[in-house]
């Protein structure tokens, strides 16, 4: 190869390897890391993990946010949605016939894989009985459950898993009616419980336990047959993970805070407006909570309005002196007074055609 040919060979190469060399500083200097943040309805970086999420508030109501797996009960066996969640709206479960159950096939629950997430209020009272947080069956009625334990263990947490195992977390008594997050982890090989973001130390393996009722996903209640485990206290944010979440994502649910939907309110008179008929509504995450007409009752007027707080609220308003309240509104009284009028056109020069009749509001003065 001649002297020629190989410059030109060389002056390729290096033109090659400059080139190279741009498009890696360019990306090094202009591109960008992920950004995984926490949303405000999961928390985003493993969401695609997450098979059922039951945040429990008035829009859900039982139903399952992430996926299809609504819950469902029967009266009396409902639980009740209260304001006094740790975030927003809870279901409190009285202990003795409340529960939500999926009685169809879950979908997406591993037996081996998962994890479940809770928070929860536990009653202060001390039985003997078990409380079921929440549980999931599969495969011939495995059962893969979150409890809590009574006068026993003293009421410390209960995981059940594989083929019928289980342990107890070596926790303090968890009836003390204050708010605690549970985190439960599978991996297939590992268990792991945490306990407000914390690891916590379980006891030795056990079998034995008890398999479940056909019934797929229950909370409030236990679903091994002829048991009546069920949970007395608050419940809040559950959570089902098709996978063993690491110490990092239990760490980061634990300090995850939902945004508070708010409340809505529009009133289409305008406010405290005493002289129109208007309607108040107040909607909740678009569902009408109230709609409220101005009316009157004993001639007073109830006129309702959106306070401070997006809520709507009444106020009972006295119409002026000189007005009435009439139908959701105060109206001027319009007086009727009957005159003789013959009499004071009689006094009148002109020839003027003179009537009986009444004055309504005005004040007629003859030519």
């Amino acid at each position: 190869m001649n002297k020629e040919v190989k410059n030109i060979l060389y002056v390729k190469l290096l033109f090659l390897i400059l080139v190279s060399a741009s498009i890696f500083l360019i990306a090094m200097f202009y591109s960008q890391p992920e950004n995984i943040s926490i949303t405000a309805n999961t928390v985003s970086d493993f969401d695609n993990i997450l098979v059922s999420y039951y945040p429990f508030n008035f829009s859900t109501l039982f139903n399952d946010a992430k996926g299809g797996n609504n819950l469902n009960c029967i009266n009396p066996s409902c639980p009740i949605l209260v304001n006094e969640g740790k975030f927003d709206k809870a279901v409190l479960f009285d202990g003795v016939q409340d529960e939500l159950v999926l009685y169809s096939t879950a979908g997406g629950v591993n037996t081996d894989k998962f994890s479940f997430a809770a928070w929860v209020k536990v009653d202060t009272e001390k039985s003997d009985r078990r409380g079921a947080v929440a549980e999931f069956t599969k495969d011939g009625g495995k059962r893969r459950a979150l409890m809590i334990a009574g006068d026993g263990q003293q009421g410390k947490a209960v995981i059940h898993y594989g083929d019928q195992k289980g342990r107890y977390a070596q926790t303090g008594d968890l009836r003390d009616g204050q708010w605690h997050h549970l985190v439960f982890t599978s991996d297939a090989t590992n268990v792991h419980f945490y306990l407000d973001g914390a690891l916590q130390t379980l006891t030795s393996e056990e079998s034995g336990a008890p398999l479940g009722t056909s019934a797929s996903i229950s909370i409030g209640r236990t679903l091994v047959l002829d048991q009546t485990y069920y949970f007395k206290g608050t419940i809040d944010e559950v959570r089902i993970y098709n996978q063993a979440l690491t110490a990092q994502q239990v760490t980061e649910i634990y300090g995850y805070v939902p945004q508070t939907p708010q409340a809505i309110c529009s009133d289409n008179d305008n406010g405290k407006n005493y002289a129109v008929k208007g309607t108040a509504t107040e909607t909740f995450e678009g569902i009408t909570q109230n709609s409220s007409i101005d009316y009157c009752l004993d001639n007073k007027l109830r006129e309702f309005f959106c306070n401070s707080t997006s809520n709507v609220d009444v106020e009972i308003y006295p119409c002026f002196s000189g007005q009435s309240c009439n139908d959701g509104k105060c109206e001027i009284d319009v007086a009727c007074t009957s005159a003789t009028v013959n009499e004071d056109c009689g006094a009148k020069n002109n020839s003027l055609v003179c009537y009986s009749g009444s004055i309504y509001n005005q004040t007629i003065t003859p030519a």
